[in-house]
């Protein structure tokens, strides 16, 4: 074998054991195969209240969790309430943040609550819209206010924003799920938008 040959396939090896090591580094750092992350919503959400938006008043104690939650309803999950509070077609006057044509922005309001009693965080990216047949829909470059994004919100702390997201014109919004799924997680929590 000529010098070449064996110095190729050093460096190829090396960059291999590299590689490996350092996605073996951002996999230990980020959680993944731990519990506590891949298994983030292991526990079941809890249906434990609704607001004055939803026509059942609210309850106090925590009942058994139907499998697609309301505008009003709240829902527990590790510690965070989340409830989802408002949907509208948001229409922007800057004309640089409009749609395509066809397009529309839907703006749904969202309220993250921290009832524990440590640090949680909260990441636009862990919602996604889709429609009733899993069709999903982009987050929009949008200026509504005030905006999603995330940070981290200390105990009895709340996070009260809309996210947005681009679909076309002809879809109604009561056609619409919003969905919560923390990264590294199977689970997921679904908002029918009605």
């Amino acid at each position: 074998m000529s010098k070449t040959v064996k110095t190729t396939i050093i460096v190829v090896v090396t960059l291999l054991v590299l590689s490996a090591l350092c996605c073996g580094g951002v996999l230990l750092l980020t959680g993944v195969g731990s519990t506590a992350i891949s298994n983030s919503l292991k526990d079941e959400p809890k249906l434990v209240g609704t607001t004055s938006l939803s026509s059942s008043s609210s309850q106090s104690s925590t009942v058994q969790a139907p499998k697609t939650y309301k505008k009003g309803d709240i829902v527990s999950i590790e510690g965070v309430n989340i409830t989802v509070t408002e949907v509208k077609d948001y229409v922007s006057k800057n004309s640089f943040m409009k749609p395509e044509s066809g397009k529309k922005v839907v703006a749904i309001m969202v309220t993250e609550e921290n009832v524990s009693s440590e640090d949680k965080s909260y990441n636009l990216y862990n919602y996604s819209l889709k429609n009733k047949d899993g069709v999903q829909y982009t987050t929009a470059f949008s200026d509504v206010e005030p905006a999603f994004s995330s940070g981290t919100m200390q105990p009895t702390k709340k996070a009260k924003c809309y996210l947005a997201f681009t679909v076309p014109t002809d879809v109604k919004n009561s056609d619409l799920e919003l969905v919560y799924s923390e990264f590294f997680s199977t689970g997921e929590i679904v908002w029918v938008l009605e």
